[in-house]
């Protein structure tokens, strides 16, 4: 912009805060200058504080405010609370997977006579009870955790997902006979989100907001992916839970006297944790 309109757009908005109602005697103008908000930042941090016919108007990096004088001192000490220096938060992201497998069998052979009642399950020895109750139990634990820089109130970008095996036809055209056949690569499924931290004292809002996902395609693989789209709190330096997903499978078979269950599930969770960045690291991007 030229700077012959810079001052003609300076004076314009001095004169639109002088031309509404006649400026009272009680009432005082001023122009702040702003050390790290915008000027459309401060307007719309202090506009709701402004009493009655007082008005507010942002010029470059100043505040051209008109109130009582009173007001303004309120004013001033609202800009002083937030036109501060962004702090440079560190935020940790952990993708926790945690696999099980439970398998219960549990088999009674033998022969009851009641009466003249018999009941006869699977291959009966020739006197007594067998009784076997078995049970296995498999646990994997997969957790993994990525960092990044932000300045306060700023949003960060991260993706989360896996990499999955595909299966691709590959042609060689070589030769007077053309040969086909299967190869097995791994293509990233991943979805994306943005997480705006908001800081008061030692607790934190996020505001999480999706960006990108890609279903599960219903075969191969297990994939497994978050899709998030929340405000979650908590306090600062502790892991908050952000959404997950779980994957589960089942299968079960009985008869009279013997029963067997099998269930194989996945669960996956996201992990959150902000604190303040060292005062030595590198400043964020």
């Amino acid at each position: 912009m030229p700077h012959g309109w810079k001052i003609l757009f300076g004076v314009t908005a001095l004169a639109a805060l002088l031309s509404g109602p006649c400026l009272a005697q009680e009432e005082t103008l001023e122009v702040i200058p702003l050390k790290h908000l915008t000027a459309g930042q401060a307007v719309s941090l202090v506009k709701p504080f402004v009493d009655g016919p007082g008005a507010v108007q942002g010029y470059n990096n100043r505040l051209i405010v008109r109130t009582t004088p009173e007001n303004l001192a309120h004013i001033k000490e609202i800009l002083a609370k937030f036109d501060v220096a962004p702090r440079s938060l560190l935020i940790t992201v952990k993708q926790d997977v945690v696999a099980g497998g439970a398998r219960d069998e549990a088999e009674i052979k033998g022969e009851v006579r009641s009466g003249d009642i018999r009941a006869r399950a699977g291959k009966t020895p020739t006197d007594g009870v067998e009784v076997r109750i078995t049970r296995s139990d498999t646990r994997l634990d997969d957790k993994n955790a990525r960092q990044v820089k932000v300045l306060e109130g700023n949003p960060a970008l991260i993706q989360i997902g896996q990499s999955i095996p595909v299966v691709e036809r590959i042609v060689d055209p070589a030769g007077p006979d053309p040969k086909a056949y299967n190869t097995v690569i791994y293509k990233d499924v991943t979805t994306g989100f943005s997480v705006l931290p908001r800081v008061n004292g030692d607790s934190v809002t996020l505001e999480i907001s999706p960006q990108r996902a890609e279903p599960d395609q219903r075969d191969g693989g297990a994939i497994n992916i978050q899709r998030i789209h929340t405000t979650v709190s908590g306090k600062l330096g502790e892991w908050i839970d952000i959404g997950g997903a779980v994957r589960a499978q089942s299968s079960a078979d009985s008869d009279i006297l013997s029963s067997i269950r099998d269930l194989r599930n996945e669960q996956r969770r996201v992990l959150i944790k902000v604190e303040e960045a060292p005062a030595n690291s590198p400043a964020p991007p």
